[in-house]
């Protein structure tokens, strides 16, 4: 018999490594696997600040999604002067998290309530990017720099392999079965076939998809992009991921790779 989803609480007080054999699709994976069991990179990240970079990279993530969402609300609403949308704050600061405690009066909505236009508020989105943070299996794969026998190790957080994590996080519950939180298809990707998934919901060329769908794949788009910036440290450059394949920054994400898998 399968044991039972663990509440968010339980969840959040399970150790590191148990987190990620609890987040895994397969009951009889999260029966069989061990802390051993897991892959070398995977694991190590408990030991570094890798807490700390998620949680700078909300922020910036929420601010994108926020920019996103306006973007399709300006669109789409009645025209209004340019003055209607200038920013309250010309700061080049980065955000930080408790600027979004709020949902502030927005010329877009017309109010702190969300508009037909705007489909989720700050607020939702930051509880959202808090779920997501939880998620140490999703990503995975990014985090594979020692060579592995399967480097289809990431899963679109939406897709029905990632119910675990969207059952322990109450994901559905919080957003509606129609929030645009679900992703056909369980299929595993490799990091650049996972930022090419998010990127095809996101432009969405056929028309297929709502902005709510749209918004969320977003979301979890501008979050990787800011929080593997600079995964090569000492190199400057992001994760190979991030880059189209045989650009400049590819290459030398690839060199950077290289050069840490020869240490």
């Amino acid at each position: 018999e399968a044991a039972p989803t663990p509440s968010e609480e339980e969840f959040d007080a399970l150790s590191y490594e148990d987190k990620i054999i609890e987040l895994y699709p397969s009951s009889n994976a999260r029966d069989r696997l061990t802390k051993e069991d897991l892959p070398q990179d995977i694991r190590r990240n408990m030991n570094f600040d890798w807490e700390e970079k998620k949680e700078a990279a909300i922020p910036i993530a929420l601010e994108k999604t926020i920019d996103f969402m306006k973007k399709y609300a300006r669109a789409t609403a009645p025209k209004r002067s340019n003055d209607d949308y200038s920013s309250s704050d010309d700061s080049d600061r980065e955000p930080t998290l408790s600027d979004f405690d709020e949902d502030d009066y927005d010329p877009i909505y017309g109010s702190s309530k969300r508009s037909n236009t705007m489909p989720f508020l700050k607020t939702e989105l930051k509880t959202f990017f808090c779920k997501l943070r939880k998620n140490l299996l999703f990503d995975a794969g990014f985090r594979l720099v020692t060579p592995h026998p399967n480097d289809m190790y990431c899963w679109c957080p939406f897709g029905k392999n990632m119910s675990r994590w969207q059952r322990i996080t109450g994901l559905l519950d919080a957003y509606g079965p129609d929030s645009g939180c679900q992703c056909t298809g369980g299929t595993q990707f490799t990091p650049g076939g996972l930022m090419g998934h998010l990127t095809s919901l996101i432009e969405d060329q056929n028309g297929n998809f709502g902005i709510k769908k749209r918004t969320m794949h977003f979301a979890v788009h501008a979050y990787l992009n800011k929080l593997y910036s600079n995964y090569y440290e000492g190199y400057e450059v992001g994760h190979q991921a991030l880059y189209k394949m045989g650009d400049a920054g590819h290459k030398k994400a690839l060199h950077a790779e290289q050069k840490i898998r020869e240490r």
